[in-house]
C-alpha cells in the first residue's frame, strides 16, 4: 500500500493514462468491446493499492477519458447515440461501487493486519511488564514498544527531561509552542502519585488510527508503574518493621546479656568496698578476678554489639594485607590466655600454607567468635582442634569441638542474629551474635561457612573456606 498521499492521487491518475495510450495502439491491440472492462481494472488497483478517494479520483478519470477517447463524437465530451449514453453510465456506476467495495476491503484487512501486529505488540509488551521492578523498566518496556509501531513519531522523556526542554523552548514564539504541542500530544505517565514520565506522539491523519492503541498501552504502563510505586512501598515498610524488630530484639539481648556480667562486677565491687578489711588477701585476689573476668566478657558483648552494627549499615571496610594462618591464630591464642584457656587449643596448621589476601583483623575476630563458641560448649577438659590446608584454590580452616553438637535442622538458624542452638544442659549463655558476626565477616571476603559432623564421636566441625589469592597477587 502506498502511503503518501501525494503518490496516491499520482497512481490515480496515471493508471487511467496508461490504459488510454494502451486502448489507442494500433492494429487493435485492445478490442474495444473490453476497453470498459480495462478501464474498471485499472479502478481496482488503484483502489487496492490506495484508498476511497484515490479510487473515486480514478473512476471518475475513466469515465471522462473513455467518454473522450471512444465514444462517438471522439475527441468530445458529448454523447452521440444512445446506447453509448447507457454504456457510460452503467461504467461509471460499475467504477464507482467497484472502487469503493475494493477500497473498503483493502481498509478492513489492513485493520485486521494493524491490529494482529498490534496484540503481538502488546503481547511482548506485557510480559515484559511482569518482570519490571522498577519505574525504569517499565519505560525501557513503553520505549521498545513504541518503536515497533510503524509511521509513529514520539517522544519519551522523563520528568526531569521534560523541564529541561521546556526550558528550552521559552525563548520561541508562543505561536511555535502551540504548534509543537498540536503535533506532539502530550499524554503523562504517572505511578498514581506522581509524574514520572511524558509521553509526546504524532497525532497527523495518518496516526490517528493508532491513538487508541498508544493509549493503551500508556494505561498498562500507568498499572505497572503504580504497581512498581506499591512494591517499592511495601519494601520500605517491611524494612522498617525488621529494623525495629532488629532494634528490639538488639536491646532485649543488651538487658539479658549486659545484666549477668554487670551485676557480678557490682556485687564483687561493693563486698570488697564493705568488707576488705575482714576478707584475707585471696578472697579478695578471687573478687578481683571475678570483676576482670566478667569485664572482659561485658567487653566481649560489647565488641559483638559493634561489629554487628558495622555489617548491618555497610560500614565494613576491607583494608587487606598479606598475612598468614598460623599469625592470626597465634594472635587468637594470646586473647585466650587470661582466662586460662589457651592450653585447650590444639592447632594443626603447616607453616607452608599459602598467605592470606585479607582483613587481618577481621578473620581473627570471626576465628575467634568461632572457637570461643567450640570452647564454651565443650567439656571442660576436651580440646578444641583447629586445622588448616588448601583445596581447590582456597584455604580451609576446620574448628571441631566435642560438645553436644549442632541438630541439622538448626545449622542454617545459628548463622542468625540472636539464635543460639539448643545445646543441652548449657553453663553459659550467649548472644546469639557470634556465628552471625562470622558469617558477615568471612561471607565479606567472599568465603563460605557451614557447619558438619565431626569424623568420630560427638561435637560439630566449623568449616570456613576462604579464596586464595593467585600466583601473582601473593608475589606483589
Amino acid at each position: 500500500m502506498l502511503s503518501n498521499r501525494h503518490n496516491q492521487y499520482i497512481v490515480a491518475l496515471i493508471l487511467p493514462a496508461l490504459v488510454t495510450l494502451l486502448a489507442l495502439l494500433p492494429r487493435g491491440m485492445v478490442p474495444a468491446e473490453n476497453i470498459a472492462l480495462v478501464y474498471i481494472v485499472a479502478v481496482i488497483v488503484t483502489a487496492v493499492n490506495t484508498g476511497t478517494r484515490p479510487a473515486m479520483l480514478a473512476a471518475f478519470v475513466s469515465f471522462i477519458t473513455f467518454n473522450f477517447f471512444f465514444t462517438e463524437p471522439r475527441h468530445t465530451l458529448l454523447v452521440l447515440h444512445p446506447p453509448d449514453v447507457l454504456t457510460i453510465s452503467i461504467f461509471l456506476l460499475t467504477a464507482v461501487l467497484v472502487g469503493h467495495l475494493a477500497a473498503r476491503l483493502r481498509e478492513r484487512v489492513e485493520q485486521l493486519q494493524n491490529r494482529e501486529h498490534f496484540s503481538n505488540i502488546e503481547l511482548i509488551f506485557m510480559e515484559k511488564l511482569a518482570g519490571a521492578i522498577d519505574a525504569k523498566q517499565v519505560l525501557t518496556a513503553l520505549d521498545e514498544a513504541l518503536q515497533h509501531i510503524s509511521g509513529l513519531q514520539y517522544e519519551l522523556l522523563t520528568t526531569k527531561d521534560a523541564i529541561q526542554a521546556q526550558e528550552q523552548e521559552r525563548p520561541g514564539t508562543a505561536a511555535a509552542i502551540d504548534a509543537s504541542a498540536t503535533r506532539f500530544p502530550t499524554r503523562e505517565l504517572t505511578d498514581g502519585e506522581d509524574i514520572v514520565a511524558i509521553l509526546k506522539t504524532q497525532s497527523d491523519a495518518e496516526a490517528r488510527d493508532q491513538n487508541d492503541s498508544i493509549q493503551l498501552l500508556v494505561h498498562q504502563a500507568n498499572l505497572a508503574l503504580g504497581r512498581t510505586r506499591l512494591v517499592a512501598d511495601l519494601q520500605h515498610e517491611k524494612l522498617g518493621k525488621e529494623q525495629e524488630t532488629l532494634r528490639s530484639s538488639l536491646l532485649s539481648s543488651v538487658s539479658h546479656d549486659f545484666r549477668t556480667p554487670l551485676t557480678s562486677m557490682i556485687g564483687a565491687a561493693s563486698t570488697l568496698q564493705e568488707m576488705r578489711d575482714s576478707l584475707s588477701p585471696a578472697q579478695q585476689k578471687e573478687l578481683l578476678d571475678s570483676i576482670l573476668s566478667e569485664a572482659s566478657r561485658l567487653d566481649g558483648y560489647t565488641q559483638k554489639l559493634l561489629d554487628m552494627t558495622r555489617l548491618g549499615y555497610g560500614e565494613l571496610k576491607l583494608h587487606r594485607s598479606t598475612v598468614s594462618l598460623k599469625e592470626i591464630l597465634n594472635v587468637i591464642k594470646k586473647r585466650f590466655r587470661h582466662a586460662g584457656k589457651e592450653d585447650r587449643l590444639k592447632l594443626e596448621v603447616a607453616s607452608t600454607l599459602p598467605l592470606l589476601n585479607v582483613h587481618a583483623a577481621l578473620i581473627e575476630q570471626a576465628l575467634y567468635n568461632v572457637i570461643e563458641n567450640a570452647l564454651k560448649f565443650s567439656p571442660t577438659d576436651a580440646f578444641v582442634s583447629v586445622r588448616g590446608f588448601t583445596e581447590d584454590s582456597q584455604l580451609v580452616i576446620e574448628i571441631e569441638d566435642s560438645g553436644p553438637g549442632i541438630p541439622l535442622e538448626e545449622r542454617e538458624k545459628v548463622f542468625e542474629m540472636f539464635h543460639s542452638a539448643d545445646r543441652g544442659d548449657r553453663r553459659v549463655a550467649g548472644s546469639g551474635l557470634g556465628l552471625a558476626i562470622c558469617k558477615g565477616m568471612i561471607g565479606a571476603h567472599g568465603g563460605v561457612v557451614e557447619i558438619r559432623d565431626p569424623t568420630t564421636g560427638s561435637g560439630c566441625v566449623v568449616v570456613i573456606r576462604l579464596p586464595l589469592p593467585d600466583t601473582g597477587e601473593q608475589s606483589e
